[in-house]
């Protein structure tokens, strides 16, 4: 018997990409949907995203949680503050109860059990730079953040503290095995100064975050009675934290694109008109708005980790030395910013 014939043990899967039909028969059995459902593959990463038709013409959107998230760890308190919000009249993406009542289930993929989640369909498109539609996604997460106040259902096994943006992250960084001394010790340098900023912080605002209002989870469409609105989703990455990263996290994607290019006064405008959308619904303390650049860096260090901890998946040409390098040399930039400083 050959080599080959004799090893034939099945060979473990870290990433599996489940077709279409396979995620619309699921969705079949599950959910009252009118019949068939035509079910196809949006794009494949961190998760896994799927348009879904219905036979009467609704359109949903499914999501196979990543393994990098442990199949979806965090999916009863996401969806359930989902099922909140919405209650509340923000606007969100609310996951679908299905016949059963549940907001989610389970799927055995290739690599192991990962949550399915069908969601509502958002119209519109990202706000981009036009600073009404991103004063507009400021207020809106502020109506989130309000609306989520009173939420009392599953706790979030993510919390956005130093542990789970800083340290955890930076631990998968540097156990990369393709990073020399010379750019650990420098990256090493990088996370303590940003442990050092968030330590020294008091005081701030704590809020249900939605982790990641970068300006690509909103979109910007007009309602049936042609109100302009702001619709966030994806909050697999939600959980309670400083007002500050949540409203760091949009800076961050701007300065991010950049790298080290300067910021310019049309970049700092576009980040007030955000911070000023968000007042026209709730004030933002001075503490809070003092603490949003170590936030930004405690944002680039776990952006990183995201990479780093799945160096299985992503793969080593996503994480090389060479962009390692870069985004530390972003990151010194961005201190020199002031981004906000006429905000």
């Amino acid at each position: 018997m050959s080599e080959a014939i004799a090893g034939n043990e099945t060979l473990r899967a870290v990433y599996s990409t489940v077709a279409g039909a396979e995620i619309a028969r699921r969705l079949a059995q599950a959910y009252d949907l009118g019949g068939p459902v035509r079910c196809t593959l949006i794009r494949r990463g961190f998760n896994d995203v799927y348009d879904v038709a219905a036979a009467d013409g609704r359109r949903f959107v499914a999501r196979l949680s990543g393994p990098h998230t442990g199949g979806g760890v965090n999916v009863d308190h996401e969806t359930a503050l989902l099922a909140h919000l919405k209650a509340r009249g923000a606007a969100v993406a609310a996951a679908l109860p299905a016949r059963d009542g549940r907001l989610w289930r389970q799927a055995l993929t290739a690599e192991g059990p990962r949550a399915l989640a069908l969601f509502d369909f958002l119209e519109g498109a990202p706000p981009m730079t036009d600073l009404a539609d991103v004063a507009l996604m400021g207020e809106s997460l502020a109506a989130i953040h309000a609306a989520a106040a009173d939420f009392a259902g599953p706790p979030s096994r993510v919390r956005l503290d130093l542990d789970q943006l800083v340290r955890r992250p930076a631990a998968s960084v540097m156990a990369a095995p393709h990073l020399g001394a010379d750019l650990r010790a420098r990256f090493a340098a990088a996370v303590d100064e940003t442990a050092r900023r968030l330590d020294s912080l008091s005081g701030l605002t704590q809020v249900a975050c939605h982790g990641d209002c970068h300006g690509f989870n909103t979109l910007i469409a007009d309602d049936a009675q042609g109100r302009r609105r702001a619709a966030f989703f994806d909050f697999d990455d939600a959980g309670p934290g400083p007002l500050a990263y949540d409203l760091g996290v949009y800076l961050w994607n701007i300065l991010q694109r950049l790298g080290t290019r300067s910021f310019e006064d049309r970049h700092r405008a576009v980040f007030a008109a955000f911070l000023d959308g968000y007042r026209r619904h709730t004030p933002i303390p001075e503490q809070d708005l003092a603490a949003i650049p170590a936030h930004v860096r405690a944002r680039e260090i776990w952006f990183l980790g995201q990479y780093a901890e799945q160096l299985d998946y992503w793969g080593s040409e996503n994480f090389t030395a060479g962009w390692l390098a870069e985004r530390l040399a972003a990151l010194a930039a961005w201190d020199a910013a002031r981004p906000f400083a006429e905000a």
